[in-house]
């Protein structure tokens, strides 16, 4: 971990953000309301943390304002954000709008010699499940490719693969780029069969369990 330490806005919320990955929020408590004007005047980013009924976990993921989608009269509004650099809690106090702000720094990647060698594999794995969905590619993957040689590109993997969220807060966790790639290509073992096997049962149900005669 370096030596960065800061207060920054939490969101707690049920779900793990990764580096890269966009996430939409509608926001309607007065007490976020009032962290994303916070964020929107000082331009810096809160931070996403995985809550565990009322505890939060230690390690999580920026998120950083991209665009406001929507104002409502009363307040609310619906935004886009996109993860940044991981973070680990230190300390946690309730600033006086109500929302939660933490002590964090830095999350980063232990450094490894050892080459990263799963890259196309996966981006294989990718497609496969993507097919087995009946998914088209994803726009942002055409417009930008996912390109195995960049540090952390395994987040952008993880963001499309069906994960429980105790699975990809482990992930995140991980500060290998071999070992987020061990992990993706277990949780592909799984997602794959599964997909094919919702794919087989869909079809079932659609023709009631009978085929058709030539």
């Amino acid at each position: 971990m370096g030596t960065r330490e800061i207060w920054r806005p939490l969101f707690p919320l049920q779900l793990v953000l990764f580096p890269e990955e966009r996430l939409p929020l509608h926001i309607f408590e007065e007490r976020y309301q009032q962290m994303i004007r916070r964020c929107q005047t000082s331009e810096e980013s809160f931070g996403v943390v995985l809550a565990r009924g009322s505890e939060l976990a230690r390690v999580g993921c920026e998120a950083a304002l991209a665009d406001v989608l929507q104002h409502y009269p009363d307040g609310r509004s619906d935004i886009v954000t996109v993860g940044g650099s991981r973070f680990a809690c230190q300390e946690v106090r309730t600033h006086a709008d109500g929302y939660l702000e933490g002590r964090i720094g830095s999350y980063e990647d232990i450094p490894s010699d050892l080459p990263t060698k799963s890259g196309e594999l996966l981006l294989d794995l990718l497609s496969r499940l993507r097919s087995e969905q009946g998914r088209e590619p994803d726009p942002e993957d055409q417009a930008d490719p996912i390109d195995p040689s960049i540090p952390g590109y395994t987040f952008r993997i993880a963001a499309q693969c069906p994960m429980e969220v105790e699975e990809r807060q482990a992930l995140l966790e991980l500060r290998k780029e071999g070992a987020r790639e061990e992990s993706l290509l277990l949780q592909f073992a799984q997602a794959i069969p599964r997909a094919r096997q919702q794919r087989e049962d869909q079809f079932r149900v659609h023709t009631n369990g009978h085929l058709k005669h030539s």
